[in-house]
């Protein structure tokens, strides 16, 4: 436990209200030292690292789903008290990806060394596995406009000139600079710097309750979660096989969100992110910046710190969500008739999710 963090209540801002710092761009919640203290002493206390100081967020812990349903309502008030437009994104996990503090969630291009050395450098192999990808979503009508063509794509100062020496155009570059072609293919299994996201709770319940598991041909089928281990304690990181659902309160003015949901391209291609009501949250944004009065750099910026404003742990099985859900099926949620899925099926995309 650390001296202080970032959101801990001061003399300007009290506890129980929220605030966005900096970099992190999500609303956290402000806590006083004796609430940090507590949630420490419960084994209830996560901590995430910043570049500045550490922030804490709750654990929580719902042992049914009318007990989630609360949790989630309180969040969802809070989000309307928030300025703007504020939305309250939940993602639900069948297991947590903390490296002991680093990210809450990192997104999948930062859960290892490998993927981290790739979205660092202009990568060959990186940019090679995105070619079939690009031919799918070109053939079917997408805007690919990446890197160098996304930003001349877009109005600048006639007084600004773009030196094309001072772009980076690296495969992370492309992909970061155009949002929904990140979007589009973290939604369908290539890893990114973003995490998929949804508006919709029972949606990332069903996430948390079905476990992926790849058979012998590598695709992907869910097993449901079936029984419920004894109550136990422990620290967010010995509990990280427990499912959870993790609650963002983002506000696009602070941080880039992209809504799958309300892209024209996917709703003449795509079922699934609208069964899923998918939203990204990107880590990384590629930035415009002024290096002379007349001159532009273009690069991918530091990345943007995302964190949930609380976790919950749930301590029940798939069963008491199918009940109240029925509809939601892996056929309802991942449609294997859909055209894009298919053409990438059938282009053998790498890193494409295969369902079983």
């Amino acid at each position: 436990m650390n001296d202080d963090y970032e959101n801990q209540a001061d003399g300007e801002v009290s506890s129980g209200s929220l605030i966005s710092l900096g970099q992190v761009c999500s609303f956290l919640h402000v806590l006083s030292r004796e609430e940090i203290e507590r949630l420490f002493a419960e084994q209830n206390a996560i901590e995430v690292r910043t570049p500045n100081l550490p922030v804490v967020v709750p654990q929580l812990h719902a042992h049914s789903l009318t007990e989630l349903l609360e949790i989630a309502e309180r969040y969802k008030l809070m989000s309307h008290g928030l300025f703007g437009e504020t939305f309250c994104l939940f993602r639900g996990q069948s297991q947590d990806y903390y490296d002991h503090g680093c990210f809450c969630c990192p997104p999948p291009a930062y859960r290892t060394r490998e993927w981290q050395d790739r979205f660092s450098c202009d990568n060959k192999s990186l940019a090679d596995e995105l070619v079939r990808w690009e031919a799918v979503l070109g053939r079917l009508g997408a805007d690919l406009r990446t890197g160098v063509a996304a930003f001349e794509s877009q109005r600048v100062d006639d007084q600004h000139a773009v030196f094309r020496s001072n772009i980076d155009n690296s495969p992370a570059a492309r992909i970061t600079s155009n949002r929904e072609f990140l979007a589009i293919l973290q939604h369908y299994g290539f890893p990114t710097a973003s995490l998929d996201v949804t508006t919709d709770l029972f949606v990332a319940v069903w996430f948390a309750l079905h476990k992926g598991v790849r058979d012998e041909r590598r695709a992907i089928r869910f097993e449901p979660r079936t029984s419920v281990p004894s109550y136990v304690r422990g620290t967010p990181f010995e509990l990280r096989g427990i499912p959870s659902i993790q609650i963002y309160l983002e506000n696009p003015e602070l941080g880039v969100i992209h809504r799958l949901i309300d892209s024209e391209f996917l709703k003449g291609t795509a079922r699934r992110p609208f069964a899923q009501q998918a939203f990204s949250l990107p880590f990384t944004e590629y930035s415009v910046r002024f290096s002379t009065p007349n001159k532009l750099n273009l690069k991918v910026a530091r990345p943007s710190f995302r964190s949930p404003v609380v976790v919950i742990k749930l301590h029940f099985a798939a069963e008491e969500l199918a009940r109240h859900r029925p509809d939601l099926t892996i056929d309802e949620l991942f449609p294997k008739e859909e055209a894009l899925y298919k053409e990438l099926l059938r282009a053998e995309a790498p890193h494409l999710d295969r369902y079983a």
